[in-house]
């Protein structure tokens, strides 16, 4: 029989302990795939179908046309025609000129375009085993490692950006393994999973570049293992070269096309110091802050006590990990607090950049509940705590079902108009200014209640408690002026919810019907 350390600090865990680790994977599967078709996103082609289309265009140079984000991406794109591709090349005869010609229409089509955001979203999923094999390496409780698995795979932050043909949430992934390596590579003192460490950072770094900082805490673990320093120095050679490697192998146009590689790296660059439209932001301690802000306010949950008591939990987890070895301590944490201070250091804040370190903040969060739940005195009082952490997640899997359910009824406008129009009523004390184009939507269904004015060119007489357009009418002509990155820019949203609007305002997606208090109407002037 197992013993009551055995059970505190995860070393009985079963094999059937590691089998649990599939259940955050299907649950981000079965969410991104049921939202998969939301619609358009900008950045889809940008070096990942366009890359492509170059490279089919090109003789099948397999190289992209630029190096904005690096070869990972270009290649989960080329894998994804893998059926066609066996398909062609086992026939008895290819035909390289008529593959051509058919696969050209294909990747344009929405059908393949699915199929990548499948892809991208079943790689994003993957997160959630190894942030429960992660726990686990730490020896912590099965209870422990299966709370920061679903953190992660309840996460509307975590869903809406997994369905994106998008390089943050593969980079989130192979962050994600290289951390789990790193902690069996010190937790077990195993070489060879110290060596999969840096390949695996290679292939994160080959998703996106600033990835390439995971390589810190793999270099930490030799560093802090007692060697000599001249051996810790080859070996640290040996795994950066391990890395440098892998890199490669995702991106070799680094080598290949050094002067398109630079020109591209050096744009990225200077758009990240210089600022971008609405998402500019001083560097430094402001960046910082709306950093934290994001992650305490919108990270955890959509509900933000919820996500706020995560967050502070998250805290607590840090203050916990103080106990442990202050080698541990450096292992667990450089690598997140190097990545958020020198995003921080940027003047421009989108938030997806920030998902590699959701993985880490998942794990302090359930550190922090273990810890909690550790020093709380009788069995009750524990069960008490598990039910509430389990109910607070059960909503947050609610909120996710009911999202991805209205994505794939994104079509429905009488739905969210019926929501609009069921909110003035439950607000009959308000007074509702309603632009132009959503006025005539709601005369033409026979709605128009005493609490709704109607705005002009002229203007709007009297006053009002919040106003109400159609997104496209009053944000997206401004797209490049609003102000984003503003928590509760909006007071109501109806419409598919296939991304957080707040920090991603100028959305291009489908239209949908915003609700906005008269105080930020008049610091915008949107109304004369």
């Amino acid at each position: 029989m197992k013993s009551e350390s055995d059970r505190r600090t995860g070393t009985g865990v079963t094999r059937r302990s590691y089998l649990l680790a599939g259940i955050p994977v299907l649950v981000v599967v079965a969410l991104t795939w049921w939202g998969i078709d939301f619609g358009t996103h900008w950045d889809e082609d940008h070096n990942k179908i366009n890359a492509v289309a170059y490279s089919i265009e090109n003789a099948f140079t397999l190289l992209p046309d630029s190096y904005t984000y690096p070869g990972v991406n270009y290649w989960l794109t080329l894998g994804a025609f893998s059926p066609e591709l066996i398909k062609e090349f086992t026939g008895p005869r290819p035909d390289l000129a008529r593959f051509k010609a058919d696969l050209l229409p294909l990747l344009h089509s929405l059908g393949f375009r699915l199929r990548l955001r499948r892809v991208y979203a079943f790689v994003t999923a993957l997160t959630g085993a190894w942030i429960y094999l992660t726990v686990l390496a730490w020896k912590r409780t099965r209870w422990e490692a299966m709370c920061a698995s679903l953190l992660f795979a309840f996460s509307w932050e975590v869903i809406y950006h997994g369905r994106w043909i998008a390089p943050d949430t593969v980079l989130m992934q192979f962050g994600a393994l290289t951390f789990l390596l790193v902690s069996v590579a010190w937790k077990r003192h195993s070489h060879a999973a110290l060596y999969g460490a840096a390949a695996a950072a290679g292939f994160a770094c080959g998703s996106k570049y600033p990835g390439g900082l995971i390589i810190l805490p793999v270099l930490a673990v030799v560093w802090l293992s007692g060697k000599p320093w001249r051996r810790a120095l080859t070996d640290s050679g040996k795994l950066a070269a391990t890395m440098i490697v892998s890199y490669l192998i995702t991106t070799p146009g680094t080598l290949i096309q050094p002067v398109i590689f630079a020109e591209s790296l050096r744009s990225s660059i200077g758009i990240y110091r210089n600022g971008w439209a609405g998402y500019t932001v001083h560097a430094g301690p402001e960046h910082l802050f709306g950093m934290a802000f994001y992650f305490a306010t919108q990270l955890f949950s959509t509900f933000t006590p919820i996500s706020f008591i995560f967050f502070v939990l998250m805290t607590v987890g840090v203050w916990a990990l103080l106990d442990e070895p202050w080698r541990d301590i450096v292992i667990f944490l450089v690598f997140p607090v190097a990545y958020g201070l020198y995003f921080s250091s940027q003047s421009v804040m989108i938030v997806r950049n920030y998902l590699i370190m959701t993985p880490f903040l998942f794990m302090l969060s359930a550190r922090g509940l273990g810890w909690l739940g550790e020093r709380l005195r009788g069995p009750k009082a524990r069960s008490a705590l598990v039910m509430l952490v389990g109910i607070f997640i059960a909503v947050n899997a609610v909120d996710q079902v009911r999202a991805s359910e209205g994505i794939a009824h994104r079509a429905d406008k009488e739905t969210f108009l019926r929501q609009f129009e069921q909110y003035t009523v439950k607000r009959a004390n308000r007074t509702f200014a309603i632009s132009p184009r959503l006025e005539q939507e709601l005369k033409k269904r026979g709605f128009w209640a005493k609490n709704l004015v109607a705005t002009n060119a002229v203007g709007l007489s009297g006053a009002y408690d919040e106003y109400v357009s159609y997104y496209s009418e009053t944000v997206t002509p401004r797209e490049s002026t609003w102000p984003t990155n503003r928590p509760n820019s909006f007071d109501a949203v109806f419409g598919p919810r296939e991304v957080n609007l707040n920090y991603y305002t100028g959305w291009r997606g489908d239209d949908r019907i915003i609700v906005i208090s008269a105080g930020f109407v008049r610091k915008m002037g949107l109304i004369r």
